[in-house]
C-alpha cells in the first residue's frame, strides 16, 4: 500500500494471470459448488483444467518451510532488536517468489485457506469479502511475510505501512500475523470506502496511493493496478458457500 513499485509481487502477480494459473484459479474455486459452472460464461468454462493433487500437495509442503523460515527470522529479530530483519525476509520471500515462477503452482486454493480471516474482516467492516481477497491477492501474492520497497516498506498480505498508518504502527509486533493484517487493512479500505461513497475505484486509489492522491484523472498506474485487483475476483461472492 502507498507504494507503486512491488516489482517481485507483480512480476507473480503477472505470471499468475496467465495460462494454467489462471484455469486453475477458477477451477479450483468453483470445485465444491457442481452446478457453478453454469452461471459461468463459456470462455470462462472452457478454461477450466483441475489441478494435480500432487501438485498442491508439494506446494503447501514448500510454503510451509518458507513459512517456518519467515516466522523464525521475525520472530528472532523483533526479540532482539525490538524490529523485523526486513532484508532476510526480503530474501525469503523473493525464494518463495521464485518457487511459484518456476513451478506454475496456483495460488487460489491459497486464498482458500485464509477464508476464515477474510470474512471475519469482511463481517467487522462490512466489506465485500471478495475485494479484501483480491487485494490481498494483488499486494502480496498471498505470502504473509512480504516486505515492499522503500525505506519504510509496507509488511503483511495487506501491506501495512506503519509509517503511513497509526494503527499499523501500534499493531508492529504482529502486523504478519494474517489475523492482524487482514483486520488492520481491511479498516484502512473501509475508511477509504467511507471517504469515497463506497465507490471502489476510488476506494482502492486511495489504499494504493493515499487519499490524498485521488483527485483529478487516475494515472496509468494505478490503472494497471484496478484491472489486476479487479482479476483476481474471479467469482461472485454468491459462488462461496
Amino acid at each position: 500500500m502507498y507504494s507503486k513499485s512491488k516489482t517481485s509481487v507483480s512480476k507473480v502477480g503477472e505470471h499468475l494471470r496467465k495460462g494454467t494459473l489462471y484455469a486453475v484459479a477458477i477451477a479450483t474455486s468453483i470445485m465444491a459448488t457442481p452446478s457453478a459452472t453454469s452461471d459461468l460464461d463459456f470462455h470462462s468454462r472452457s478454461m477450466i483444467r483441475v489441478s494435480l493433487p500432487q501438485q498442491q500437495v508439494d506446494l503447501r509442503t514448500t510454503r510451509e518451510r518458507y513459512l517456518d523460515d519467515a516466522k523464525e527470522v521475525a520472530e528472532q529479530s523483533l526479540k532482539k532488536t525490538g524490529h523485523y530483519d526486513l532484508a532476510a525476509l526480503k530474501k525469503i520471500e523473493n525464494q518463495w517468489f521464485s518457487y511459484l515462477k518456476n513451478t506454475d503452482t496456483p495460488l487460489e486454493p491459497l486464498a482458500e485457506s485464509f477464508r476464515p480471516q477474510i470474512n471475519q474482516t469482511a463481517k467487522a467492516m462490512k466489506i465485500n469479502p471478495e475485494e479484501i481477497k483480491a487485494i490481498a491477492m494483488h499486494e502480496s501474492a498471498l505470502w504473509p511475510y512480504a516486505v515492499g520497497p522503500g525505506p519504510c516498506p509496507a509488511l503483511g498480505m495487506m501491506q501495512l505501512n506503519p509509517c503511513a498508518h497509526p494503527l499499523t504502527k501500534k499493531q508492529y509486533a504482529t502486523i504478519f500475523r494474517p489475523e492482524t493484517n487482514f483486520l488492520l487493512g481491511g479498516q484502512v479500505y473501509k475508511e477509504d470506502k467511507e471517504k469515497f461513497h463506497n465507490d471502489v475505484k476510488k476506494s482502492l486509489w486511495a489504499y494504493w496511493a493515499g487519499a490524498g492522491e485521488v483527485r483529478g484523472r487516475p494515472p496509468k498506474a494505478f490503472e494497471k493496478y484496478y484491472e489486476h485487483v479487479k482479476s483476481h475476483m474471479l467469482v461472485p461472492p454468491t459462488l462461496r458457500q
